[in-house]
């Protein structure tokens, strides 16, 4: 009959019933970015209005904020429901022993504590524990850190209720027939306070609700969110990449005045929550103090045992419940015997390696033909599933050779990590000397290239990859190598002239002859703010040739049409290169693992989603490319496109042989930590590269970060560290492991599906 109770309970079991189903009721997938999004039949840019198509709008990165406050529930909850009942817990021990051993130095112990807690505001405290233990570590720092903030409150109710109660005669005669003290408290003391124990769950379970929407607001995110840098005329931003109502308030708090339902509709969701669990708390507490609740033999074993079902059965039901699940048992059917055979056809010594324009890459992309119109993949407007245009393609004729130092003199070749740069192709042949050499560091967002007074040639190490570059820069006006203009290919300041990259190893090897450590060196650059100049005093000299000539790429495109027409202009695309390097010197590049195992892995996926009639909501592109076919695609994408369009890039890359762990590169977090919730679900392991941003040459090869002339694009590449043989003349299946390649294949499949649903 008490209102309080009775809201307050419908209230907390609406939440819990969201948190359960929140996802799975979620109109649309908030781990993807649209901010630009055909609504109504207008083109428009996030934050969107609330319309029909999103009744509470959209936020500034386009995404729905049912869908985020859905999604939120279900982590947001979880995070205040196990904080309460850890702070419960250490309260309810903490001051039950207090209080029966009064004046004790355990008792001393805890008064103290929970009096030097009490000095500090809770917030502080909070921020403290969560700096302290890292962010990063998701959401265990945030229930730790709102456990230790909440229990000595509880501590304190609880150790004067001891003292009270531990005087009662039923408590001396409970002596007198010999209990112990554990028996004691177990048998006498907790029945007692299991009402008021039961009351402040409910009531701290809002006060923990309360901190973390305080800490949200001051833009603290699990897992630290995604940082983009920001320039003179916009601000840095910090995306969160965990749907959480916290996080929803800290990042939209600044458009209230233009756009209020933005930070209201998070705020409301706690507000309401918070009330919950209040009313609840209070209705609680008046049923208790009218004597309708006598709890009886309830032992301490009981007592825990029955906390330690209901967080388990918490994490049960969060781990079972939604597209996840929905998605595990289809992607275990991935079949790595069928990709298995894919990888064999493609390396077939017979075809000669499968250099762009030449018969063993026709063979490849006709069989990839083959594969999409048997699993019924949409072809492209013109019909075919084919792609074709002209690339510029490079034939070394001299491989790389770095000479280093004078009479003491190392040389380094291809095989040591020495090598074209592949994104700045140059006709050219000879070779250039020098004295003097300097290595350089910049870690800022956009790297910078300098030119150095007195020096003859400049290393440039570009810190988020695992390659640094190596550009010839001569002192006189000529160059003493010779070259052939024009130039074909892509474009840079630098002209013809030519570029190396050499691996991170080498980078390092060479700074450590004049006693730098490249980790140190990089450390101290980001620490201050700037990149760092080393003069490196020995000579070195390059030996050097590479004839370019046009060539006839193909991209082979297929996809799936996606369900929902209110997204048609949302696109998932997945790549592939199927084409590999010119032969050096007589010597066939097979490419196993780099890259027909990535190739095999998209085309296992196709035929499982068609064995399992699985339609996505999004319409999913796959592509195969040839040299240079992801950049052509991005101007000439060959379907119904235009700049407003978005594409969510998915590129699959050498994933058979190596490194146990896979390992993501992204240019936006929401991807990484999707990514990482298929692998969890599918138990692999996964390593989180850096973030880059992801950006191709526009029609007039001006850079353009994140959009070109025809969409936006954001992206994320899914690799495992190959092996030694990984990419050279010995790369055929046979050193590949089948356990890697079916690790991926599930992991991908799973990710897929939840990205192209809503």
């Amino acid at each position: 009959q008490d209102p309080s109770f009775i809201i307050g309970g419908l209230i907390v079991a609406l939440l819990l019933l969201l948190a359960v189903l929140g996802p799975e009721l979620a109109p649309y997938n908030p781990y993807i970015r649209s901010e630009l999004q055909m609504v109504d039949g207008v083109m428009k840019k996030a934050p969107i209005d609330p319309c029909p198509t999103y009744p509470l709008g959209t936020n500034p990165y386009g995404v729905d904020m049912i869908s985020l406050l859905l999604y939120g529930a279900q982590t947001t909850l979880m995070i205040a429901v196990s904080a309460t009942i850890i702070r419960v817990m250490l309260g309810l021990i903490l001051g039950s022993l207090a209080g029966w051993f009064p004046g004790s130095v355990l008792d001393r112990i805890v008064v103290g504590l929970i009096e030097f807690l009490a000095a500090i505001p809770s917030i502080i405290l909070a921020i403290i524990v969560l700096l302290a233990i890292g962010i990063r570590t998701g959401q265990i720092a945030f229930i730790i850190a709102l456990s230790v903030v909440g229990w000595g409150e509880i501590a304190q109710i609880i150790r004067s209720h001891v003292l009270s109660i531990r005087n009662e005669e039923f408590i001396q005669a409970a002596k007198a027939v010999g209990l112990t003290t554990m028996e004691t408290l177990s048998r006498h003391v907790l029945p007692n306070l299991t009402a008021t124990v039961v009351t402040m769950a409910a009531l701290e379970a809002g006060s923990a609700l309360l901190l973390l929407s305080e800490i949200g607001l001051i833009e603290i995110f699990i897992g630290g969110g995604f940082f983009i840098p920001g320039d003179p005329g916009t601000p840095s931003v910090t995306i969160p990449e965990i749907p959480e109502w916290g996080a929803l308030i800290g990042t939209n708090w600044r458009y209230f005045q233009a756009r209020p339902w933005l930070t209201l509709s998070p705020a409301v969701a706690f507000f309401i929550a918070i009330l919950g669990f209040n009313l609840l708390g209070y209705g609680l507490q008046r049923f208790i103090k009218r004597g309708r609740f006598y709890p009886s033999g309830v032992s301490v074993f009981r007592f825990m045992a029955v906390v330690v079902v209901i967080l388990f059965g918490i994490q049960y039901t969060f781990a079972h419940t939604g597209p996840e699940t929905e998605y595990k048992p289809k992607s275990e059917q991935f079949d790595v015997t069928r990709a298995w055979g894919d990888i064999a056809y493609f390396t077939n010594e017979t075809y000669g390696g499968r250099t762009t324009g030449t018969a063993g890459a026709m063979v490849a992309a006709s069989y990839i033909e083959d594969q999409f119109e048997e699993q019924g993949l949409t072809p492209l407007m013109t019909g075919s599933y084919q792609q074709l245009y002209r690339v510029s393609q490079g034939r070394i004729t001299t491989v790389p050779e770095l000479h280093v130092g004078g009479d003491d003199e190392y040389v380094y070749t291809f095989s040591d990590g020495v090598a074209f740069d592949p994104y700045e192709a140059s006709n050219s042949h000879g070779s250039v000397e020098t004295e003097t050499a300097y290595f350089v560091v910049n870690p800022v967002e956009y790297p910078r290239f300098y030119a150095l007074p007195g020096g003859s040639m400049l290393v440039f190490g570009e810190t988020t990859n695992a390659t640094s570059r190596l550009l010839i820069i001569e002192d006189e006006a000529f160059p003493s190598f010779q070259y052939a203009p024009p130039f074909i290919g892509p474009a840079s300041f630098l002209g013809f002239w030519p570029q190396f990259v050499i691996k991170r190893s080498l980078a390092a090897e060479l700074l450590a002859r004049q006693g730098y450590d490249l980790d140190q060196l990089e450390v101290e650059g980001k620490e201050y703010g700037r990149g760092f100049i080393k003069q490196l005093d020995f000579p070195m000299e390059i030996f050097f040739g590479m004839e370019y000539e046009y060539a006839l790429g193909e991209n082979v495109i297929g996809y799936i049409p996606g369900s929902d027409a209110r997204i048609q202009t949302n696109r998932i695309l997945v790549v592939a290169d199927y084409a590999g390097p010119a032969a050096i010197e007589g010597d066939i590049y097979p490419g196993a693992d780099d890259n027909a195992s990535g190739v095999s892995v998209m085309l296992e996926v196709i035929r499982l989603w068609n064995e399992q009639a699985f339609t996505p909501k999004r319409t999913v592109v796959f592509m195969a490319t040839s040299e240079s076919g992801a950049a052509y695609f991005t101007q000439e994408p060959i379907l119904t496109a235009s700049e407003n369009d978005n594409w969510t890039v998915v590129i699959l890359e050498g994933l058979a042989a190596g490194e146990p762990d896979l390992s993501i590169i992204q240019s936006d977090g929401n991807l990484a930590r999707m990514f990482l919730d298929s692998a969890k679900q599918m138990k692999v392991d996964v390593n989180r590269g850096g973030e880059y941003d992801f950006f191709f040459l526009t029609s007039d090869n001006e850079e353009s970060w994140g959009m070109t002339s025809l969409g936006n694009y954001v992206g994320i590449v899914i690799s495992r560290p190959g092996d030694e043989l990984s990419g050279g003349p010995q790369d055929f299946r046979e050193h590949l492991n089948p356990a890697y390649l079916e690790d991926a294949g599930k992991v991908i499949s799973h990710f897929l599906m939840m990205l192209s649903s809503p």
